[in-house]
């Protein structure tokens, strides 16, 4: 019997009970990062951050993988687990950090700097991850960098931000790459000023991927993973949060009841508070694309091979352990 055609007065238990159809025909397992919304983030069987998703695949029984957060954490997964037929709901859900740093350019860097060990975010091609020698999260960039030898120069891709906070945070010699994260880099400084006056008991948390004035302004800076479990143990009455708002839900289930969560805007109304990459994935593409077994992630072998040695460095330094370390204050 052939599925369905969902029809827009699908409730959310009706995508409910015809995803998990297709996933039982399809053995497949949805993964969602912490910033997909759209609704998916509720019917997913894995949430988390994106070191949390590249560990849970090997505790996953099932041979299809449905990724929706970008396609370079879905392409991640495909070379850690190349045995798993990995799917994207929408192909396009890249992200503004890869487009940043062309593979061709980073070459050039890393020609320029021979000695330095390259260490280039999560969010980055596959083509530059093969050039790199590490590949971090936000979440596990610190921790990596003050294990790495510290007469060695390091080269930091593709995120500027997060890698001026790195030398901030190590004292390390970092030369960085000059890509942004659209989201993280448009909030409203004028306005957490304003609020910071109006309510001075609020703890403020930002992402290390926020430019520096953001991060001197708030009282502790993490990654989407560190900010939740921060709250989890702090349980602030009020918070002021300069990240991406697709954490909010996650952020509210943790905050004691009555306790107001304040998310900062943008500095301009066209600027997005949400990634618009990972909102390229909707209820309907994420059915069609279980439905059909398309799009897949598809990656050349001899590429995958040369990408696959960072990844395994990440997974090696950044073991499933860390995740269970708690937030410590600045």
């Amino acid at each position: 019997m052939p599925s369905p055609e969902p029809t827009p007065a699908w409730t959310l238990t009706d995508w409910a009970s015809a995803l998990q159809e297709l996933k039982e025909k399809q053995d497949a397992a949805i993964l969602a990062h912490w910033y997909q919304g759209n609704g998916i983030e509720m019917l997913a069987d894995v949430v988390g951050d994106t070191l949390h998703l590249l560990h849970a695949v090997r505790r996953l029984p099932q041979q299809t993988l449905v990724v929706a957060a970008t396609v370079h954490i879905a392409e991640s997964i495909k070379v850690l687990y190349p045995d798993r037929r990995v799917l994207v709901p929408d192909p396009l859900a890249s992200c503004s950090l890869a487009e940043s740093c062309p593979p061709e350019l980073f070459a050039r860097l890393r020609e320029a700097y021979p000695d330095a060990l390259a260490i280039v975010h999560i969010q980055s091609s596959i083509p530059v991850k093969a050039l790199a020698d590490i590949v971090v999260t936000t979440g596990t960039a610190e921790s990596i960098v003050r294990r790495l030898p510290k007469d060695t120069p390091l080269l930091f891709a593709p995120d500027h931000e997060l890698g001026h906070f790195l030398r901030e945070r190590t004292g390390r010699r970092i030369i960085c790459w000059f890509g942004r994260c659209s989201v993280h880099t448009s909030f409203s400084l004028t306005l957490l000023h304003h609020w910071r006056q109006m309510y001075p008991d609020a703890v403020v948390l930002s992402s290390p991927q926020c430019p520096p004035e953001i991060r001197q302004n708030a009282d502790f800076v993490g990654s989407s993973h560190q900010l939740l479990r921060y709250v989890s143990e702090y349980r602030p009455q009020r918070l002021i949060v300069a990240s991406d708002h697709g954490l909010a839900p996650h952020l509210r289930t943790r905050l004691p009841n009555g306790a107001e969560l304040l998310l900062l805007p943008a500095e301009e109304a066209c600027h997005c508070t949400r990634c618009p990459y990972m909102f390229l994935n909707t209820l309907p593409k994420l059915y069609h694309c279980l439905r059909q077994g398309e799009p897949e992630i598809l990656i050349p072998e001899e590429l995958a091979a040369q990408a696959r040695q960072a990844l395994e460095r990440l997974l090696e330094l950044a073991p499933e352990e860390e995740l269970c370390r708690s937030p410590s204050l600045p």
